[in-house]
């Protein structure tokens, strides 16, 4: 058996590991218990809290055998525990008042703040935005926080704010902001119809240096990072990772920055990725 001890893989989930229906593919489940077998780590990049993932996935804590990044880089935790090994808060006055300007200029947009205990919005974000009532529909009530926006501040720690719409339009609001408030927020879209605000310089790269710092810390030797994600939210990881690896469905703007551009995802992408670095291949 061989020794990949050294080797870290982190992934994005949907359209990266997940499969069509946002469910894992066995052959990828397969090949990260054959890596960790190996001695090789396995976890996650996600824009999902860690609560939400768990709730999505129940098994993930089982199969993932280091932190997992959550919140697009705002969280890293430890699943089986749900421990905050570290995070980024959002000033949540500059949120306040980012919201305030939707509601007065895009009133067609709605929104939803990520926190430690699930999501927060209000009742007037769900009516106006069919796409943020179904978003929180789809979550455990006891996890959603449905209040009036004067009443949030009794809810603590913001980690992300999503707003949800149509493509255009929220691609319009995103020029908007960022022209009005240069270098207050981190924005990235996780897909077309999800624009992201965290705070400035958060995305899935920021807590790689810890990932990396774990699992060295661990076996006892430098480890080497392969990072797979296929939306623009996953760029700056793959980026910052030693090999960026993405699924053939990837945007083309993260094919560029690519090291791998392997099988689509419905496939096996991880499985793939872990066959090759056993080969020697990657």
């Amino acid at each position: 058996m061989a020794d990949l001890s050294n080797i870290l893989i982190v992934t994005d989930l949907d359209g990266t590991f997940f499969g069509n229906h946002g469910a894992p593919i066995e052959r990828n489940l397969e090949a990260v218990e054959r890596l960790k077998a190996q001695g090789g780590h396995f976890t996650i990049a996600t824009g999902r809290t860690n609560l939400n993932l768990k709730h999505k996935w129940r098994d993930a804590a089982d199969l993932v055998n280091a932190p997992v990044v959550g919140c697009n880089g705002a969280m890293l935790c430890d699943l089986r525990t749900d421990k905050m090994i570290d995070g980024r808060l959002m000033n949540r006055e500059h949120v306040v008042e980012l919201v305030e300007y939707m509601i007065k200029e895009y009133p067609d947009l709605g929104a939803r703040i990520s926190v430690e205990e699930g999501f927060l919005s209000s009742p007037g974000q769900r009516e106006r935005c069919p796409e943020v009532d179904r978003d929180l529909n789809k979550v455990a009530p006891a996890k959603v926080f449905t209040l009036p926006e004067e009443e949030w501040v009794s809810i603590a720690d913001w980690y992300k704010l999503v707003v949800r719409g149509s493509n255009e339009r929220i691609d319009e609001f995103r020029s908007a902001a960022e022209a009005k408030w240069p270098g207050r927020f981190e924005t990235s879209k996780s897909g077309a119809a999800y624009l992201e605000f965290q705070s400035p310089n958060t995305t899935k790269a920021t807590m790689l240096p810890a990932l990396r710092e774990y699992v060295e810390k661990k076996v006892g030797k430098p480890v080497k990072i392969y990072a797979c994600g296929d939306y623009e939210n996953d760029l700056t990881m793959l980026a910052a990772a030693d090999v960026a690896v993405c699924p053939s469905n990837a945007l083309d703007c993260v094919k560029a920055v690519a090291d791998l551009c392997l099988c689509h995802h419905t496939e096996g992408l991880t499985a793939e990725l872990i066959e090759l670095i056993e080969e020697g291949k990657a």
